[in-house]
């Protein structure tokens, strides 16, 4: 009924795949529910801004099964996500683990684990991967071919980035010279990132002609193709969560 129900959600509205509202109220509510189940006292929660109520069970066992299964089958919608907009989830991931380690108390939070957990377990090749065979990719370990390190340093820099516009704008208690400092900021932002996409075009025709042949690719293990329709959505929900739990 569970799966039945989400891909039919989903294939009518696929933009719930990449929502930011979604997946910011999948890993709370697995936060939240991950504070409340070990208190047997505890008989019901009320979950995300709409204070959904959920009554939780009984016994312990029967309370961990069921937030197992809440977050394996998070996980997996996080997966199907990722394989249909990769970037968009990836930046909401960041967004995420940002805004609660900022402004969190909880020195251990389940919705952070599990972000920072799918973006080492479903990130894409990285640049020095991409070119080599599928057979050499599949004896090396995953941390050396996996892009999770970008996305680290990535969300470092925008925690860097957050930290340095709020100290400029402690620097001064007048509005137009707030907004004057920000305009800069931004300013140099943008012309920083146009001198680096031209260094790195620059860069790319360079190696283009210098470029040997390379190596032919293993085409028995094809790339998963990218759905381009709800229903294609709706076919990737059904074989991931037919997949066996791990």
């Amino acid at each position: 009924m569970f799966l039945r129900f989400l891909s039919d959600l989903v294939g009518r509205f696929p933009h719930l795949l990449w929502s930011k509202s979604v997946l910011y109220g999948m890993l709370n509510a697995l936060h939240q529910l991950s504070q409340t189940v070990l208190d047997e006292e505890v008989q019901e929660v009320f979950i995300g801004r709409m204070k959904r109520r959920v009554v939780l069970q009984d016994t312990m066992g029967e309370r961990d099964e069921i937030l197992r299964e809440f977050a394996q089958r998070s996980k997996q919608f996080i997966k199907t996500s990722v394989a249909w907009a990769p970037d968009t989830v990836q930046s909401h991931l960041q967004e995420y683990v940002n805004e609660i380690t900022r402004e969190s108390a909880f020195s251990y939070h389940a919705g952070v684990a599990l972000a920072t957990e799918c973006v080492q377990s479903f990130s894409p090749l990285n640049a020095n991967a991409v070119g080599i065979t599928s057979s050499a990719n599949a004896a090396r370990p995953l941390c050396v071919k996996s892009d999770a390190s970008r996305f680290m340093i990535s969300m470092s820099n925008r925690q860097s980035y957050v930290s340095t516009v709020s100290a400029m704008l402690q620097l001064s208690d007048d509005a137009q010279k707030r907004r004057e400092l920000l305009v800069g900021f931004c300013h140099a932002l943008d012309k920083a990132g146009k001198k680096a996409k031209k260094l790195k075009e620059r860069q790319k025709n360079q190696e283009g002609q210098e470029e040997a042949p390379t190596l032919q690719r293993d085409s028995s293990k094809a790339a998963p193709e990218v759905p381009q329709t709800s229903q294609q959505i709706a076919q990737m929900l059904q074989q991931v969560y037919m997949e066996p739990s791990g």
